[in-house]
């Protein structure tokens, strides 16, 4: 049975059309350069399972949900963090923005973001699997944990 809070929402295909103010577009091309630099570093171990984002489309989703639907409360969590960007994004659009990521570095990272952007939200060192799950990790079969 689907939770009563939570429901898929169709995004129109034109989302992407709307407006992303240049403020805001230049904070994720600064966000950007500085994962790229994190990424392109040979002397420290990668981080296999971080994936940025399409930062200029998530602002532009989020900026359509804000407007057309119904939000309950004005709270974001974002699970697997990085660098914080879609949480300091969030904070940015007035939302009370939760952060939580499994690699401290990155949430370091996350850190700086958000003194970059100017907002508070939170950040959480931690990951969403259950006590007790650890070992699934060294199973081959489920990778991403």
């Amino acid at each position: 049975m689907a939770s009563p809070l939570l429901r898929q929402i169709q995004l129109p295909s034109s989302v992407n059309t709307r407006p992303v103010p240049a403020a805001i577009s230049e904070q994720l091309r600064a966000a950007q350069r500085r994962i790229e630099t994190f990424q392109d570093r040979w002397d420290q171990p990668q981080m296999e399972q971080f994936v940025a984002a399409d930062y200029e489309l998530v602002y532009q989703s989020l900026d359509w949900l804000l407007e057309t639907q119904f939000p309950i409360g004005q709270r974001f969590l974002e699970f697997g963090c990085g660098f914080a960007v879609v949480t300091a994004m969030a904070a940015a659009m007035g939302l009370d923005a939760i952060g939580i990521e499994a690699e401290a570095v990155l949430l370091d990272h996350g850190r700086k973001t958000l003194k970059d952007w100017g907002v508070q939200a939170e950040l959480v060192l931690g990951n969403f699997l259950p006590p007790g799950s650890e070992p699934l990790a060294e199973d081959p079969t489920f990778p991403s944990l």
